[in-house]
């Protein structure tokens, strides 16, 4: 098989295609402070939570020793699927290293491994994938795509009892004219059959798991906060914001939508807990972040530099593919956006953490000096759309552009008394001082305007931010000890 996958890859330019959601259950998180006692502010109130009960200690899941999935479940398969795909990546990255691609949309090779849910069997196939759909080597199956590009291309065939649980696929670089390299990766495509009671509780709990580690960490090493340096940083930082930035930097479209956003959210989880270590390291933006965080390199290596105490691996690919050093990195990055804000913003914070997040979440997507500045010049609307503020004012200035133009005809045609003379300059100053004004207010608001994306980053915060603080997808397995902080709008 493993000689089958090297004929593929370097084959590559000859290959010819042939012819519900849940109710939430609630469980907090635990935010420990160095004495493993959290603490939080007195002026925080907190959800009423929901009737499941904690279970007791012993009987969690730790991060270390996970509970075995169980057979025939889809975690079980993945795992099953991500044994049998290691050696494979190996084979795949070390022979990619010599292939070069004619074009972008040339077919790669792409290995596959399917679950058959009645018999549990787990198969690799070796294949080959163009834009359209993905074709075993043998022709003994295929599947369209649905979605995804590069690492995350996703399929679905028509068997609901059949699905992809596994997959190493490349993303296709570009490297001069007429020649594109491959990256390999392994991935757990997203497929709507994976979204499971088992899969959704899973990947919440893993999410938990990696905040209250990292905050643990951060604990241990004492490290304090910069916005507030009397303070230990995980005393400032709310975990629960951390935890919305995660899911608001990889949530599709759907979480604006006031009936798919906890769909979306259950998505995000789903993705997290097939894949764990493994999810988003694929996932590059338009910017170049990568990974959990979201981060780019330069900011990373800020990070890296300016903050040594933190231990961060050094190395970005690498800092970013391990997602307790990811969430460290961000969680200091928020508290270095909250010290860069107004001192009025850090007493809101420090006063209530829920709902200043939308501060720290702007500051997250388009840097804390936008911010300043939206805050100072637009005030409590500063995180408001403001084109059609923009569009007001300019209408202004052209219906006082327009007045001042008739006037000017009137007064070029001459033979008017010497009051009306004077009256139509008069009005025609007025028009031209209101029309400056409206003209000086519509350059201010768009310098100070947050960006589109940056606005919608906040929209997105709240309904993110109300569903984890109210404990959606949060399971008995999940860190308890502190309440989450209430968003209050």
């Amino acid at each position: 098989m493993r000689t089958l996958f090297a004929i593929s890859v370097l084959a590559l330019t000859s290959v010819a295609a042939p012819a519900g959601a849940m109710e939430p259950v609630y469980a907090p998180l635990t935010v420990p402070d160095a004495s493993a006692a959290a603490t939080l502010p007195e002026s925080v109130s907190a959800p009423v939570p929901l009737t499941i009960e904690p279970e007791a200690p012993a009987d969690r899941v730790s991060p270390a020793t996970p509970a075995a999935p169980v057979s025939g479940s889809i975690l079980s398969a993945v795992g099953r699927g991500r044994d049998i795909l290691a050696p494979v990546l190996e084979d795949f990255r070390r022979i990619a290293a010599r292939v070069r691609l004619p074009s972008l949309t040339s077919p790669v090779a792409v290995a596959l491994v399917v679950w058959d849910k009645e018999t549990d069997e787990v198969k690799l196939y070796g294949g080959t994938r163009n834009q359209m759909k993905w074709w075993a080597d043998d022709g003994t199956l295929q599947f369209p795509r649905i979605g995804g590009a590069g690492a995350l291309a996703a399929y679905r065939g028509d068997d609901s009892n059949v699905l992809v649980v596994g997959a190493v696929q490349p993303n296709v670089n570009f490297v001069k004219k007429g020649s594109y390299a491959l990256d390999y990766a392994y991935y757990v495509p997203y497929h709507r059959h994976l979204y499971a009671v088992e899969t959704l509780t899973a990947g919440s709990d893993y999410l938990s798991y990696l905040m209250s580690g990292a905050f643990e960490e951060l604990n241990r090493k004492r490290i304090m906060s910069r916005a507030f340096p009397d303070k230990l940083l995980t005393e400032v930082i709310d975990p629960y914001l951390v935890k919305a930035i995660a899911v608001i930097e990889h949530a599709d479209g759907q979480i604006y939508d006031e009936h798919g956003s906890e769909d979306s959210l259950g998505r995000f989880l789903v993705k997290l807990a097939v894949n764990q270590d493994a999810a988003l390291s694929p996932a590059v933006s338009h910017a170049g972040a990568t990974g959990l965080a979201q981060f780019i390199p330069s900011t990373y290596k800020l990070m890296v530099t300016k903050r040594p105490d933190l231990g961060l691996i050094p190395d970005f690919a690498a800092g970013m593919a391990d997602h307790r050093n990811a969430v460290i990195a961000e969680v200091a990055y928020l508290d270095m956006e909250l010290a860069a804000l107004q001192l009025e913003v850090r007493a809101r914070y420090l006063a209530d953490k829920g709902k200043a997040a939308e501060f720290l979440a702007a500051s997250y997507n388009a840097g804390s000096p936008r911010v300043r500045r939206a805050f100072a010049t637009l005030g409590e609307a500063w995180a408001v759309d403001q084109m059609p503020e923009r569009v007001r004012l300019y209408n202004i200035a052209l219906h006082n552009k327009g007045v001042m133009e008739s006037i000017d005809v009137k007064l070029a045609k001459g033979g008017l008394p010497a009051s009306e003379v004077k009256r139509l300059k008069a009005e025609h100053q007025a028009a031209a001082d209101a029309r400056y004004l409206a003209n000086a207010q519509r350059a201010a608001v768009k310098t100070a305007a947050l960006p589109a994306e940056t606005v919608g980053y906040v929209v997105k915060l709240r309904k993110v931010y109300d569903m984890l603080a109210a404990g959606f997808f949060a399971t008995p397995n999940a860190p308890t000890g502190a309440l989450p902080l209430a968003y209050a709008r």
